[in-house]
């Protein structure tokens, strides 16, 4: 996890994270796995390569997802994910399936009702996904990312409902479709 991050630093022009940042010790992510595993409203998935021989430096690992809903019961109804996917495997399937996943468990969930992401507004090709998926945008942050001083990058926020007839108009429901 840890070399995967590294990765996705070192290649990704849309990382949030950047060299420098404050990293999760192994304990720490010890403790991070423990939480998702035992909250009944997270969710933790990894995508390994499966031809990878284990153990690898990077592990074989290929993608990650990690999905977390409100602590408090007026907003535990929804919840944020974040995603990763090493550049190699970039637009090969690998992030598609692993939504597809959050939003089948998510649909499942007795508590969840809707999913929501944030993107940068230059990610384009990760928003056209998000949309292609049924993800609807909600709102903007304007120049809620900072680049370098006078370069600035709005945050998108998109959401989409995974239980039927509660979705506003204008937003579709998930419905399962692979």
């Amino acid at each position: 996890m840890v070399a995967h991050q590294h990765h996705m630093v070192a290649t990704d022009p849309h990382s949030v994270r950047e060299a420098g940042d404050p990293e999760r010790t192994l304990p720490e992510w010890v403790e991070f796995i423990r939480k998702a595993r035992e909250e009944p409203c997270h969710l933790l998935l990894f995508a390994f390569d499966p031809n990878s021989p284990a153990p690898t430096p990077e592990g074989g690992m290929i993608g990650g997802l990690h999905f977390s809903n409100g602590n408090r019961r007026k907003v535990a109804h929804h919840g944020h994910f974040g995603i990763s996917v090493h550049a190699d495997w970039r637009g090969l399937g690998v992030g598609s399936a692993l939504i597809s996943a959050l939003l089948h468990w998510a649909a499942a969930n007795p508590t969840i009702e809707k999913v929501c992401l944030g993107t940068l507004a230059t990610n384009l090709g990760a928003k056209r996904l998000y949309e292609r998926i049924g993800f609807v945008e909600e709102s903007r942050a304007l120049r809620f990312f900072r680049f370098e001083p006078g370069r600035y990058v709005d945050d998108i926020q998109m959401a989409m409902y995974v239980k039927p007839g509660i979705a506003p108009e204008g937003f579709r429901t998930f419905s399962g479709v692979k």
